[in-house]
């Protein structure tokens, strides 16, 4: 079990906690991480390049020239991808975007990998809350940079508060969001992963539950196959 020191808005321990091995001590499933970043990347690629067909150019809308008697080859349009100016075949398309994905076990496993890894490196940090009513940006730099040498933070909350939003967005390396923001790539990318008490319970329940639900479709499969041999 790993337990680890829980931490207030200031700076100071306040306790203890134990994380759930099911999220926070499986095995790192390092090619799969490696796939979901690819895959992550992937998707964010903009594909602003685009080459005109032969339907899409200016021009040609008359036969060059006659079909017979000129001694040249014959032409329909000079939009042809032989011409100068025409039509350029397999060129890149701004419609080629092809999103790529990851199922939901493999995300699951990835996330939880992701997860295992920064605990291994004594990266994740659990705090009694991270929310404030008013910004104070001078405030929270002086009590947690103690907390976290260079690198980028990622703080997550169930329920994200706008007075620590305003108050981390204009540290750089820092960034702060709901589950939402809990996705492998930016886990990944951040040095130390900071979570509230509520999203550590969250992420707790979803995975016990997901746990759960994979006996259950193995005990059902013995009897699907028993019907088959009657």
């Amino acid at each position: 079990m790993l337990k680890l020191d829980v931490y207030t808005i200031q700076g100071e321990k306040s306790g203890k906690i134990t994380l759930p091995e099911s999220v926070f001590g499986s095995a790192v499933n390092l090619p799969l991480l490696a796939q979901a970043v690819h895959i992550h990347r992937q998707n964010q690629r903009q594909y602003n390049s685009h080459a005109k067909v032969r339907s899409e150019v200016s021009g040609g809308g008359r036969k060059p020239w006659k079909q017979k008697g000129t001694g040249r080859a014959r032409q329909g349009s000079i939009r042809s991808p032989q011409w100068r100016g025409g039509g350029i075949i397999f060129g890149p398309r701004s419609s080629d975007k092809r999103s790529k994905h990851l199922s939901k076990k493999m995300r699951a496993v990835a996330l939880r990998s992701a997860l295992s890894l920064k605990a291994g490196e004594q990266h994740i940090y659990v705090f009694d809350s991270l929310s404030l009513d008013n910004p104070k940006t001078a405030e929270i730099r002086k009590n947690l940079t103690a907390l976290f040498d260079k690198g980028h933070v990622l703080f997550i909350s169930q329920t994200p508060s706008s007075g620590f939003l305003k108050s981390v967005r204009n540290i750089p390396g820092w960034q702060y969001g709901g589950m939402d923001m809990l996705s492998i790539y930016n886990i990944l990318d951040s040095k130390f992963v900071v979570l509230d008490k509520s999203a550590v319970a969250q992420l707790s329940t979803r995975f016990e539950a997901t746990a759960a639900a994979v006996p259950a479709a193995e005990e059902a499969a013995p009897a699907v196959e028993a019907d088959k041999q009657d």
